[in-house]
């Protein structure tokens, strides 16, 4: 967890690390933010251990959230899509909070389909925002994005966009500076 906003002692807000689980080795990215990178590092040498949460880690520590007063939460990685974590903490709130009332935000490089159950929980909240890092398209998204393919991260996005009126497509780019 990063950041929490309170209000009297009232969680509002979360941002939710699913950790470094992820499938890419972007150009923007390193070992502490990706499992892809940390392998890569680790057969050069350059770490001498390889990181990767293990499913099911950290599992207690979703339900001892007080999540009844939850208005927002935004699920960051790694790849929060490679995660069976943001359908746990949204089940959570689904059980304990008001989840009609929910703000939800997620990063996502876009190569994972949203799987059912977590596109569920998104229609039944209040809005849904969902962040694709797009620097580029085609052959250059693939090179920034290695080894993801634009064609695939391309239909996902357009999947996204028919999901229904509360799920919002948004593109977050990295803007390099030489």
């Amino acid at each position: 967890f990063r950041r929490v906003l309170f209000r009297s002692k009232e969680l509002l807000r979360l941002d939710f690390s699913v950790g470094s689980v992820c499938n890419a080795k972007c150009i923007t990215c390193n070992s502490g933010s990706s499992t892809t990178w940390a392998a890569e590092d680790h057969k050069f040498g350059k770490n001498k251990y390889k990181y990767s949460l293990k499913p099911g880690q950290d599992k207690d520590q979703i339900t001892s959230i007080d999540v009844s007063k939850l208005e927002q939460v935004y699920f960051t990685g790694g790849e929060p899509f490679m995660s069976s974590r943001p359908v746990e903490l949204l089940k959570h709130i689904q059980r304990t909070g008001d989840i009609s009332q929910l703000q939800v935000q997620s990063n996502t490089n876009g190569s994972i389909k949203p799987n059912d159950e977590l596109v569920d929980l998104w229609r039944q909240s209040k809005s849904v925002e969902i962040y694709f890092s797009i620097d580029a398209v085609g052959r250059a998204f693939n090179y920034i994005r290695n080894p993801l393919s634009w064609e695939e991260v391309e239909q996902n996005v357009n999947f996204v966009k028919s999901l229904g009126n509360n799920i919002h497509v948004k593109i977050a780019p990295v803007v390099f500076h030489f």
